[in-house]
This record gives C-alpha cells, sequence and structure tokens, in this order.
C-alpha cells in the first residue's frame, strides 16, 4: 500500500501527512472513547494506552497542523491526570525507522505540553508482542489495555492478537483495510500471498468470497474477520468507513470488547460524529435521509424486538448484549423504542434497577406479547 505524501511546514523540523477526512473521522472517534474508558478504568490501576503503528505523529490539513493517535492519546492522559488524576501510560510502537526518528521529533516539539509523554520504541508490533513486559502487561487483570492497531494494509498477524481479548479489561480497535484486501485477494498465483492472507484472517475461510463481489463480498469477508475475533472478544462491531468522495467502503475499525457497556459507549461515540449513524459515509453524510429520522429508527427497532422476543422475557441489559454487535441500533434507541411499546401496550416492564417506574436499565424485567 502506497505511503501517505510527506508534506513540510516552515519552522519544523519533521514531515507531516495529509489529513484525510475518514483519519480525522477515525481521531476523533478512538480519542474521544479513550477518554471515557480512561477515566473509568484509570482511578485505581494503571491504564494504558498501546499505539501499535504509530505512523509519523504530525497531519497537516491545509495551514493547520494536527498531531497523530500517539499525541491525541497523550493530550487526553494529560487532562485526566490534571483534572481527575487518572494514571494513564501511552506506549507507542513504529518500526519504519524514518517513521520512528520522526515521531520523537514531534514529542519533542509537543512534550511541553504533555504532562504523560508517549514511549515510543522502533520495533514492530509482531516484535513488541512477544516482549515479556507487554505480555506481563495486557495479562495483568489490574491493567486494562486498549490497542489501537491501524496497520497499512493486511500486515497483521492474527496470532499476534488472538489471545488479548482473553482477559476480562482489555479492548482494542482494529483497522481492517476492506479496500485493499478486497482488491488483492484472487491470489490464486501467488502461495506467498496466500499465506499471508491466512495469517490475517487466523483461518482460511477467506478463500469463500473471491468468487464474490460488490457487497456479498464486502459482507462475507467483514463477518469472517468478525467471527474470528468473537473466539476471545465478547462484544465484537464493525465500523464501516467510506471515502470521503466515493460511494465505496475505504476500511473497517473493528472493536472489540468483553464489557457491555464498552460495545454501548462506542456505538454512542461514533454516532454522535456521524448524524446518529454508525458508519461514515464521507460527504454524501452529510444527506439525512427519510430512514435516518428518529421516528423510523425507532419503529425500526420495534419490529426487530417484536420478531426477535415475542412470548419472551427478559432483562434490559440481556435485550442489550443479544443484538447490541449484531444491528446498527445503539442502547439510547433501543430504550426509547422499549418505552414507546410500554405506552402502547406491546411489552410489560418490571423495576428492578431503575429507581422509578418510568426508568428502565439493568436488570428491569421487560415482558414482550405474544404475536
Amino acid at each position: 500500500m502506497a505511503k501517505p505524501k510527506k508534506l513540510y511546514v516552515e519552522g519544523k523540523d519533521y514531515f507531516l501527512w495529509p489529513y484525510e477526512e475518514q483519519t480525522q473521522m477515525k481521531h476523533k472517534v478512538v480519542t474521544d472513547y479513550f477518554k471515557i474508558w480512561a477515566t473509568k478504568l484509570g482511578q485505581h490501576h494503571i491504564a494504558y494506552f498501546f499505539d501499535c503503528f504509530g505512523g509519523c505523529g504530525a497531519y497537516l490539513e491545509k495551514e493547520t497542523i494536527h498531531y497523530g493517535s500517539p499525541f491525541l492519546a497523550a493530550k487526553v492522559a494529560t487532562d485526566l491526570k490534571e483534572s481527575l488524576d487518572r494514571k494513564t501510560e501511552i506506549i507507542v510502537t513504529e518500526r519504519e525507522k524514518e517513521n520512528y526518528e520522526n515521531l520523537l521529533k514531534v514529542k519533542d516539539d509537543i512534550s511541553k505540553e504533555l504532562t504523560v509523554v508517549p514511549r515510543i520504541g522502533n520495533m514492530s508490533f509482531e516484535d513488541y508482542m512477544q516482549l515479556d513486559w507487554t505480555i506481563r502487561t495486557y495479562k495483568n487483570p489490574n491493567s486494562p489495555v486498549f490497542f489501537f492497531i491501524d496497520p497499512f494494509g493486511y500486515s497483521l498477524n492474527f496470532s499476534d492478537i488472538k489471545d488479548i481479548m482473553r482477559y476480562q479489561r482489555n479492548e482494542m480497535v482494529i483497522n481492517f483495510m476492506y479496500d485493499y484486501i478486497s482488491r488483492f485477494i484472487n491470489t490464486d498465483d501467488n502461495p506467498k500471498l496466500e499465506e499471508t492472507y491466512d495469517q490475517f484472517f487466523g483461518c482460511g475461510e477467506w478463500r469463500d468470497a473471491r468468487n464474490l463481489s460488490g457487497d456479498e463480498r464486502e459482507k462475507k469477508l467483514v463477518d469472517i474477520y468478525k467471527r474470528q475475533l468473537k473466539k476471545s472478544a465478547k462484544f465484537v462491531f464493525p465500523y464501516k468507513l467510506s471515502f470521503p468522495d466515493r460511494d465505496r467502503t475505504y476500511y473497517y475499525l473493528f472493536h472489540a470488547t468483553n464489557n457491555i457497556g464498552g460495545c454501548s459507549i462506542m456505538k454512542s461515540v461514533f454516532a454522535s460524529w456521524n448524524y446518529g449513524r454508525v458508519e461514515y459515509l464521507g460527504r454524501k453524510g452529510d444527506e439525512l435521509t427519510l430512514f435516518d429520522l428518529k421516528e423510523f429508527k425507532i419503529g425500526d427497532i420495534k419490529s426487530t424486538l417484536i420478531s426477535k422476543y415475542a412470548g419472551k422475557q427478559m432483562s434490559f441489559t440481556e435485550i442489550v448484549e443479544d443484538i447490541i454487535d449484531d444491528t446498527l441500533f445503539i442502547e439510547t434507541d433501543i430504550r426509547t423504542a422499549i418505552k414507546e411499546m410500554r405506552e402502547e401496550g406491546t411489552v410489560k416492564t418490571m423495576r428492578v434497577t431503575s429507581k422509578t417506574d418510568r426508568g428502565l436499565a439493568g436488570d428491569d424485567m421487560v415482558s414482550f406479547n405474544q404475536k
């Protein structure tokens, strides 16, 4: 995959990359979520942000400098330390020597603004994951670790990530470069590339997508990768990001967590930047359709709940856990839909967690009428 063009700004001794719109969206979502995650988990123990493909560290949009994910995370950690005394460390690894040296220059340029300064190493993600310190850290039940895994192309080896989510407090966001992966998937005459794909997916099922095209191929590959991640993580949701100026998928951000709250919060964060959607549609995303309107979303949720749970009794948490990573619905809209159904008489609720009969949360029971 071609690396971004290098840009330079007078007075800075480092290079920058163009700040593409989908990269901006990626940074907004990951940074906002990390702030919530570290606030919750950094109170009593050190919470670690592992940026596993550090990049060059800086971007240019018109004449404005923006910093990359290692330093955005460091700014969040600095704010949390100063305002809430949260304990957070930022660990960065970058294999390419040129990018690594550039990261150090960017760090020197902005370190005076940070009380939590990233620790940056020059090694591959694969080598970093084999270090005793890394293994001890992500296996420590008292050390929550947030992995941001953002490689170019399909260089990732699934064996390096499959065990991380077996530890309850770890989370990860992985950039699944769909456009690039799909472009080179017909590898019949390239055994080396086939081996690379086997390593990336952690299985050979991706071959089933080679004879598919368009949406069918996309759904197949995304489903395979999600299924692989769910062998370790309880909740996995892929967020689609399109090219800014084309009606075509660029990549997915897979969020993996073992906590229902984490999955729900990430969906809400993503939706907050995308007009209530859990996908980024580029400039086309500025156009609201009929089905983006609140009443249509709620109606869709109601239809799904009736079809799936007619005649059943479940807690609100059980409902959310069952559908949160299999649908586009966010928790607040699920709650709104059930409350409306309660008013319409299609469900009954029994208060367990909520303090008032108007509430709906946690272990509150929901009984669905028969069809």
